[in-house]
């Protein structure tokens, strides 16, 4: 056996050791706001500590072992190992969060012919609506200490908080899951974008020169089981169509519009397109746009502005201003109003305006970077103004960082991966109550070094390397195959 299969048969297993935690946490007790088991707080958050600690440690060594095995075998295996983690994750209830519960709801609502950004689900105008899973009986209502009606929706006395984008996905779930699916069903549809995804990213890495067996990061990554298929954000969805968007910008037919300057009109309203659809399934992807158009900028920026218009239109039209929904209070709760969630920046001292300031001007400096063409190649680019955004805001919810691992994988800039971590950290010692605890902050300050420093690292090695083409891209892979134990290709 040579020395690349012998790297493939320790991703393998490591990889394949990685289902165990994978599936650990699927048969613990529900521990979102109001799903404690009595008694098992203390109990259940220390499993689920210990079973994502060795989860990662488990990715750690799959992805760099899969990185030095044979290329092709290397991403189909990376790409079996994300799927089955995927099933062994699935939970016959949700465990780590219970948004699909709204995603659900909202779908619901809709097929009923009502605005969902007219009513609380608690409004009395829904009762209609309401059904067994979502709204438990008084005898399950009495089982959780909850008065009768209660519900498994998250702030059911407050209007949706999800854009027009996500709530198309929310009819379509409505319409598609059998109704007896209930969570495994939004479980189902998570696994098949997650997979959708990771394929999609292996073919733009090998479309475009790269090393095809970077798609591990995103494959084998616990992030991805844990909230694209057991929690079944939404946020997949628009980690999808940001890697739908990369795909239309970079790859192309012939070797010029590859390279960047003959982009044609027609691509850019595509990609412009998809990143809309993007921002309107959670709004934050709207900040790559400055970054990853080079070319014919006001199309881009005029499709992706008469998209979100026309999006928001008919429900403007019925509600007004009420199609922001529980936004503004989602914030404040969040602390972001106050300036108390900036987790990184608290270690200025800074508080209140003047740390809400500082986050700004951050921020908006990184973007007019972008816009002025100064982080480098789009791919780079949107890779920095999204890193910025998460470690300024620290939001603490891993879902948001499913984009950030498209992008991570895109680039191969594994080392970003540590924010991921840094906010599965803050996420379940929040839980406990104490959102700003030290760790937390350390954690996100541990993420920043790590990661400008190899940053650093690389950008210094790809200096002295052949040039890249305007976009970021090598040269096109060469026509026979590399040799099987040839090491992970630089990321661009």
């Amino acid at each position: 056996m040579n020395h690349a299969r012998r790297w493939w048969v320790l991703g393998t297993l490591t990889g394949a050791a990685a289902l165990v935690p994978a599936h650990l946490t699927s048969t613990l007790p529900p521990i979102n706001r109001d799903s404690w088991a009595p008694g098992r707080r203390h109990e259940v958050l220390v499993q689920v500590f210990v079973d994502l600690g060795v989860w990662w440690l488990l990715f750690a060594v799959t992805a760099f072992a899969l990185l030095h095995a044979p290329r092709r075998l290397a991403v189909v295996t990376a790409l079996v190992l994300g799927a089955a983690a995927g099933i062994a994750a699935m939970a016959h209830t949700a465990v780590l969060s219970d948004d699909l519960y709204r995603y659900a709801w909202d779908g619901r609502v809709q097929v009923s012919g009502t605005n969902p950004y007219r009513y609380a689900p608690s409004d009395p105008a829904l009762a209609p609506q309401r059904d067994p899973w979502l709204w438990p009986s008084a005898a399950e209502c009495a089982e959780r200490g909850k008065d009768v009606p209660c519900t498994r929706i998250n702030r059911p006395d407050v209007r949706t908080i999800y854009p027009p984008g996500a709530q198309v996905w929310f009819v379509l779930g409505r319409l598609v899951l059998p109704v007896a699916a209930r969570d495994l069903g939004w479980e189902v549809l998570g696994l098949l974008v997650a997979t959708a995804t990771g394929v999609l990213i292996a073919w733009v890495l090998h479309r475009t020169g790269r090393d095809p067996r970077w798609v591990v990061l995103w494959a084998c990554c616990p992030a991805v089981p844990l909230e694209a298929v057991q929690n079944a954000h939404v946020d997949s969805l628009a980690a999808l169509l940001v890697a739908g968007t990369a795909a239309v910008l970079l790859t192309a037919r012939g070797a010029p519009d590859r390279s960047g300057p003959e982009l044609s009109r027609r691509r850019t309203v595509a990609a412009a397109g998809l990143l809309a659809a993007a921002g309107l399934v959670k709004l934050y992807p709207f900040v790559l746009l400055p970054a990853l158009f080079r070319r014919h900028r006001p199309l881009a920026w005029l499709v992706v502005g008469v998209l979100t218009l026309g999006a928001y239109l008919p429900y403007v039209l019925g509600v007004g201003g009420g199609v922001l929904g529980y936004l503004r209070g989602y914030l404040q709760e969040q602390g972001y109003d106050e300036g108390g969630r900036f987790a990184l920046l608290a270690l200025t001292g800074l508080t209140g305006t003047p740390v809400k300031v500082l986050a700004y001007a951050i921020v908006a400096g990184v973007l007019l970077l972008a816009l002025l063409r100064r982080l480098g190649p789009p791919l780079p680019a949107a890779l920095t103004v999204f890193v910025t955004l998460l470690l300024v805001a620290t939001p603490g919810e891993a879902w948001y960082e499913l984009v950030l691992l498209v992008l991570i994988a895109l680039t191969g800039r594994w080392q970003w991966c540590l924010v991921v971590v840094a906010d599965h950290t803050r996420y379940l010692i929040a839980i406990l109550g104490a959102p700003n605890d030290p760790v937390t902050r350390g954690g996100y300050a541990l993420a920043l070094v790590v990661g400008v420093g190899v940053t650093v690292q690389q950008h210094l090695a790809d200096r002295r390397q052949p040039a890249a083409g305007t976009d970021g891209t090598p040269a096109p892979v060469p026509a026979a195959a590399p040799a099987p134990g040839d090491p992970p290709g630089r990321p661009t």
